[in-house]
């Protein structure tokens, strides 16, 4: 019998910044001068977004300041300037722009335009959380728990992680699952399944992956195969290699009430372990002795038809 990855959900993970999304906050120019910069900003002509943002920004406009520093951190419709981008960041931010300052935040924590200062990013980061931005919030959590100087997860912690989840901030929704699953004093698996599967329904394979365990265990879910190979299947779809190294060992085994499938197996324990599994790479040598020469053929010619995905 083939064996299947271990059974412990992942790690917490932390979200790159990624383009925003617009905020909902008072102008003090007229209206139609910030929607014209933000018509040319949606339709992707950057460079007359940026000639109709500039003015209205040096005149002091929240928004205006607020979009403009993306315009420099993205480089978009002018060369990349994260040094420019903190200038209108801290400008916006002063003004109480919840998504100004959690982009200044995320660039004192990373030191992009700025020196790194820790401090000043909780700081831009608990501003911005509490004025309800998710991002912040989610990023906030887990800056707090990597400075917990014990293993204990403080309610601060879970707190920010939940109003991030709730807001429906998929990787807020993944570590808090992980949370209830990995934190004894956290510990509620009904909990942990709830919010893996709100992060697999919003397409991501690690929570997918995990979401998978749980109903393959029953473990705050009712089990069901049938389900844990649903979301096996879709993780591995995505090029998670436990996923994969998963489904290899239960098409070699005729598990799930699947039938029994080598060519298969072979090609989920060859993916696994062209993505650096381990586990997959042994099950797949051991898999080589029982294939004939056809069966590897027909695997091989799968194999060529797969783009190859990695799961982030």
């Amino acid at each position: 019998m083939l064996p299947a990855s271990g059974q412990q959900p992942g790690e917490q993970v932390l979200l790159l910044e990624e383009l925003p999304q617009l905020p909902d906050v008072g102008i003090s120019v007229p209206e139609n001068d910030f929607l014209v910069a933000l018509k040319w900003y949606s339709r992707g002509d950057y460079e007359a977004a940026w000639r109709t943002l500039e003015p209205l920004a040096q005149e002091g406009d929240a928004r205006s300041q607020w979009l403009l520093g993306t315009l420099y951190q993205h480089g978009l419709g002018l060369a990349p300037s994260a040094q420019d981008a903190a200038i209108w960041y801290e400008r916006a931010a002063q003004q109480g722009v919840a998504e100004a300052q959690e982009a200044l935040a995320f660039l004192y924590a990373t030191g992009s335009g700025l020196s790194r200062n820790i401090p000043r990013a909780f700081e831009w980061y608990e501003k911005a959380a509490r004025q309800g931005n998710p991002q912040a919030q989610f990023a906030l959590a887990f800056l707090l728990a990597a400075t917990l100087e014990n293993d204990d997860v403080s309610e601060e912690v879970h707190s920010w992680y939940r109003q991030a989840a709730e807001q429906g901030h998929l990787l807020a929704q993944y570590n808090l699952a992980t949370l209830y699953i990995n934190e004894p004093q956290w510990r509620n698996e009904t909990e942990a399944a709830r919010w893996y599967e709100s992060a697999a329904r919003q397409g991501y394979c690690r929570a997918q992956y995990n979401l998978a365990l749980l109903y393959s265990q029953g473990l705050g879910i009712e089990r069901s195969e049938e389900r844990a190979l649903y979301w096996y299947e879709r993780a591995a779809q995505q090029g998670e290699p436990a996923a994969m190294n998963n489904l290899g060992a239960i098409y070699a085994n005729g598990f799930y009430g699947v039938e029994k499938d080598l060519v298969k197996a072979y090609v989920y324990f060859h993916r696994a372990a062209a993505a650096a599994h381990e586990r997959a790479r042994i099950n797949r040598n051991a898999l080589l002795e029982q294939l004939e020469s056809e069966a590897l053929l027909d695997a091989q010619r799968i194999l060529q038809q797969h783009d190859h995905v990695s799961c982030r």
